[in-house]
């Protein structure tokens, strides 16, 4: 895992393959003269289908949770029937198309993450949840996360998932995710009784910046 000055990874990364209002590029093309000139080219879209819910589905009985998480899950420990939240995101499917990126987030509610590439490659670009990092990324949150907060912060790590490895975000970890190449990735939310200071403040955290309901844990 390195530890790389912000600066750096938006040159290599967010420069070259940037988010969508960024994806305008220069394309050579023949004024009125005939002389070479420069004209805006807007790329195809590119489709990223974040969290694709397959908990209660036939599907789910062929994926299987870690043991840790299943293990550690609060869920499974005290909710029962009707008070198993609703929009958990305990197990999903993750569809990326090649070059797709999601911006800087906290995971719902404080919850902590696991993410397996069953197909394809992930990069992940992490800011500890230290109380300043929080509070910078609530500031760029609640205003309209104006410019980069990889530079407003300092440093971040980055790391890469490559097919068949699965990796752990802890709560409160704030992150980015690029998808270099098509990928297929399984995941699921959890909370745990080991988090419960962190979980509380991102919670409030995400009901203060006026999250929609389906975006927290609830």
């Amino acid at each position: 895992m390195a530890y790389l000055a912000a600066t750096a990874v938006q040159r290599q990364r967010w420069d070259d393959l940037p988010p969508s209002e960024r994806l305008v590029h220069t394309a050579t093309a023949a004024d009125s003269n005939g002389a070479a000139a420069d004209v805006p080219f807007v790329p195809p879209r590119i489709l990223n289908l974040l969290s694709l819910e397959i908990t209660g589905t036939a599907l789910a009985q062929h994926v299987s949770r870690p043991r840790a998480v299943s293990d550690l899950d609060l869920v499974d420990k005290v909710a029962v029937g009707a008070a198993a939240p609703s929009s958990s995101r305990r197990l999903y499917v993750h569809m990326a198309m090649a070059r797709s990126y999601t911006d800087f987030h906290v995971d719902c509610g404080g919850s902590s993450v696991f993410c397996h590439v069953f197909a394809g490659k992930t990069v992940i670009f992490a800011l500890p949840p230290t109380a300043a990092n929080l509070d910078t990324y609530q500031q760029w949150l609640m205003g309209g996360k104006q410019g980069s907060l990889a530079e407003l912060v300092g440093k971040c790590f980055e790391f890469a998932v490559s097919e068949g490895q699965t990796v752990f975000i802890p709560s409160g970890w704030i992150h980015a995710v690029y998808t270099p190449v098509d990928s297929l990735v399984v995941g699921g939310h959890f909370l745990h009784d080991h988090a419960f200071e962190m979980q509380c403040r991102v919670h409030r955290m995400q009901i203060e910046a006026g999250l929609r309901p389906e975006l927290l844990f609830v």
